[in-house]
């Protein structure tokens, strides 16, 4: 694989090879370009050299490259969960390719978006799973619909009829739909994305690189002296006596604000910005904020700052910035993915590649506490609110609670008392046949999740929709009943008086279930035959 890539990266020579952006690039990124109506000449190359270009470019790339990327999928017991037996899990969160971790290639690929409008990726595989991801250079590839001739030699399928054209050093070689990652920008077909640089915001960007170039030849040709001093007369030879004492005593910060007698009548005058020095200023101030505009980038995240920018509107502009900027591009990466790396039986089972925006939205530490505070009033477990942060599991910090005296949530919208009370009424005031009541309705529910969270697996493993060892299945989902089991038993022996040992009931309760999973074990090896008689 490695040769494939030296020959994709090899058709450059010279500063265009090391990706360094000097005037010799031109010749390769003017394609599509031009001369903007100022008389710049705008093209990827010249755009990255305006700052404010630069600017969006590199922060849309760089946001959307240390988002977490991750392989998900469906849990056995609810929600999803990371996929990471996966082997794509490990190429999108840590490395694509042994030549790049995962943050340097979604920021190249990113950036290439943004300058070109696509980017390409070429998919080696394995003969059972995709091995590396390798991008491709934007200028070598040029996608086209397949002709009869490429149908029968690359033997594509009836819906895939887009090919890439491949530019190397061994000639053109053409690659089906399904070997090219392509993530899409705008543009008129949804095939091929169109450069938002050359093709919609040229003359923009011309106007600004126009003017970066006006401030830096007047900073180079013109004199900007802070004040002038005016004489009634003239100084005759004295003139370069003056200017030298005056550099002696007045020049330099140690001489700052030192006091200055004139005499003669000589009297010094303070020069101010021009009408046309402001002008020029507002009007470069005006074209960031459109370059701003043109990519949905808040001035604010490249510098540019309002007179009345506070921390509470920068807050609400970074929230901005991701909805109406980076939301969008984390669709089109979200959906190529999963539709050129996933098959169609893993889409169908339900992974998923997955950005996580939470990184980037985290509040401070004041707002963040009471977030969690109320997080864990409503369910969510200790641990869990202790792992966001980056801190270890404590024991018993795996239980849910909610705000009714901090009960379990396994046990919310019971009142265990009152229907310990009801079941006592019922018996007569036995109480020792108003728990055994109790305990049985509560197996009774345990026993219906077991069978709809079993029966679930069973049909996936049937189907070949599953790519979990059965009996890894088993050993978690047993384990968690049996905590159900444990955590609720408690909470209703608690309401009775009763010198049974909770310890031995509980462990009575836990054998059935042991019973069962033992038969399922059992009925794995007959594909599941009979497998709903265990639950009449």
């Amino acid at each position: 694989m490695i040769g494939f890539l030296g020959k994709i990266f090899s058709k450059r020579s010279g500063p265009v090879a090391t990706g360094s952006l000097t005037d010799s690039d031109d010749f390769w990124f003017t394609v599509g370009g031009g001369s903007s109506s100022s008389g710049a000449l705008v093209s990827k190359a010249s755009a990255m050299r305006q700052w404010a270009v630069y600017a969006c470019i590199t922060e849309i790339s760089q946001v959307l490259a240390q988002l977490p990327l991750k392989l998900k999928r469906p849990a056995s017991s609810g929600g999803t969960e990371n996929a990471e037996d996966h082997p794509l899990y490990d190429l999108a969160k840590y490395q694509p390719n042994p030549q790049m971790t995962s943050f340097n290639w979604r920021e190249a690929q990113q950036a290439n978006i943004l300058a070109t409008g696509n980017n390409y990726n070429f998919i080696e595989r394995t003969r059972f799973a995709v091995k590396h991801i390798w991008p491709i250079d934007t200028t070598t590839v040029s996608p086209r619909k397949a002709s009869r001739k490429d149908i029968n030699d690359l033997r594509l399928s009836r819906g895939d009829r887009i090919v890439y054209d491949v530019l190397t050093v061994d000639g053109l070689k053409t690659y089906p739909s399904k070997d090219i990652l392509h993530i899409v920008g705008f543009g008129w077909n949804g095939l091929i994305g169109e450069s938002t640089i050359t093709n919609f915001a040229k003359e923009s960007i011309g106007n600004a690189i126009i003017l970066d170039q006006f401030q830096g030849k007047a900073m180079k040709n013109g004199y900007f002296p802070s004040g002038v001093f005016e004489h009634p007369s003239t100084l005759g030879d004295n003139k370069e006596a003056f200017i030298e004492a005056l550099d002696r005593r007045f020049a330099g910060p140690e001489n700052a604000r030192r006091p200055m007698i004139l005499e003669n009548g000589m009297e010094f005058k303070v020069t101010n910005v021009s009408v046309a020095d402001k002008q020029l200023i507002e009007q470069m101030k005006m074209s960031a904020n459109q370059i701003c505009g043109i990519f949905k980038v808040p001035p604010h995240r490249i510098g540019v700052y309002e007179t009345n920018t506070n921390y509470n509107n920068t807050e609400q502009g970074n929230k901005s910035f991701l909805d109406g900027c980076i939301q969008q591009w984390v669709v089109r990466w979200e959906q190529a993915m999963n539709w050129k790396l996933l098959t169609v039986e893993e889409r169908r089972a339900g992974y998923e590649f997955k950005f996580n925006f939470d990184a980037l939205l985290r509040p401070d530490s004041k707002t963040r506490s009471e977030i969690q505070w109320r997080e864990w009033q409503t369910g969510v477990p200790l641990n869990e609110i202790r792992k966001m942060n980056d801190q270890n599991p404590i024991e018993g910090g795996d239980v849910s609670f909610i705000p009714v005296n901090m009960i379990p949530a396994s046990m919310a919208g019971m009142n265990i008392q009152a229907q310990a009370d009801a079941a006592k009424k019922k018996a007569d005031t036995d109480e020792g046949e108003a728990k055994d009541k109790l305990l049985d309705d509560d197996i009774d529910s345990l026993k219906r999740l077991e069978k709809k969270a079993i029966m679930r697996e069973v049909e996936r493993q049937k189907e070949g929709r599953s790519d979990r060892d059965f009996s890894a299945f088993l050993d978690e989902f047993y384990g968690k009943l049996f905590e159900k089991i444990d955590t609720r038993t408690r909470l209703i022996l608690r309401c009775f008086n009763t010198d049974e040992s909770t310890a031995a009931i509980i462990d009575g309760l836990k054998a059935d279930f042991t019973a069962s999973k033992e038969l399922i074990a059992e009925l794995r090896e007959r594909n599941f035959e009979g497998i709903e008689g265990i639950w009449p």
